[in-house]
This record gives C-alpha cells, structure tokens and sequence, in this order.
C-alpha cells in the first residue's frame, strides 16, 4: 500500500504543469520537483533538509510587501548549492530556483499565477508531503479541493515525514 505523501502531486500555473512527488530511489530521502512545459521537462530534486528550508521561503516570499530577490541554501556535506532568485518581467513575478551539483545547475521557473496561486501550491504541496496532510476537526483535508489539488483518500493520524519513513519495515533484499 502507497502511502499519501508518497502520490505525486500535480498542478497547474499558466501555461505550466509541476509535478512533486518523492524520488523512489532514495528511500524517501529525495523530493523531486518536475517543470513540465509543452515539450521539454525539467527536474530538480532536493533533499529533505533542502524542501524544509524551501517551505519556509515561500512563506516569506508570501507574508513580503518588499520581495526580497535571493536565497541561498548549502546542502548537507556541501554536496550541492540551491537558490531561490525573484524577478520581474512583462509577463509578472517569478520565482527561479536553481540547483548546482559540481558545477552543472538545473533551474526551475515557477510563476507567481494569478492571486499568487503558483507560489501557493507549491508551498502547500510541498507541506503535505513533508508535514503530512492538515486534518481539520472532522477529520478531513481542509485543502481537499480542486484549486489545491491535493486527494485525502483516508483519515490517517498527523506525523512528520521522516516519523512515516521510519515505521514503515526495511526489506531485506539478499536471498
């Protein structure tokens, strides 16, 4: 059985589709983030430390009168730089966020959509797969809605993502 947090996560801003969903391969260490526009994808993936950090920032470029333009964060062991830049041009805000690993660097464009409804989904998708879907006092997904796109399929207890990762039994795969 798949757990909540672990279904990837879509939505839409402008003309672009984003898809977060947590990287297979790393045992839940690794949350990748997918730019999907027309023909081309690009990808990021970030480590859990990193996605913390990048929740936080949204919130600031959220709560900010004044847009500040740059973020850095260093992941762990210096193993990679992530950056978040604000800019401006005619088509509205957007925010970049790049990732350079040995000298190579993947960049994301997520615009700030209409109401600030790009930044908002990433901030609250990004939260439901580190922190867990909010429960309101009926037991449901206060979010559960179209615009946030984000499926409660069964009330499940509140706990952080690393708490998920560490009930869940390690397979022995040696015969």
């Amino acid at each position: 059985m798949v757990s909540e947090r672990h279904t990837p996560r879509v939505f839409k801003v402008e003309f672009k589709t984003f898809v977060i969903q947590v990287d297979d391969l790393s045992s839940g260490e690794v949350i990748l983030i997918t730019e999907k526009k027309r023909e081309k994808n690009y990808r990021l993936s970030i480590g859990l430390g990193c996605v913390s950090w990048l929740i936080d920032q949204l919130r600031d470029f959220l709560k900010a009168k004044r847009k500040f333009s740059f973020r850095k964060f260093t992941g762990r062991f210096n193993s990679y730089q992530f950056w978040i830049e604000h800019h401006n041009n005619f088509n509205g805000s957007f925010l970049k966020f790049c990732k350079s690993v040995g000298g190579l660097i993947k960049t994301i464009i997520l615009p700030l959509g209409r109401d600030a409804v790009g930044w908002r989904l990433m901030e609250a998708n990004l939260s439901a797969i580190f922190y867990g879907v909010p429960k309101n006092s009926l037991g449901r997904d206060p979010l559960n809605n179209k615009r946030f796109q984000i499926e409660s399929k069964a009330a499940e207890s509140i706990q952080t993502y690393k708490e998920s990762l560490q009930k869940q039994p390690v397979k022995n795969v040696l015969p």
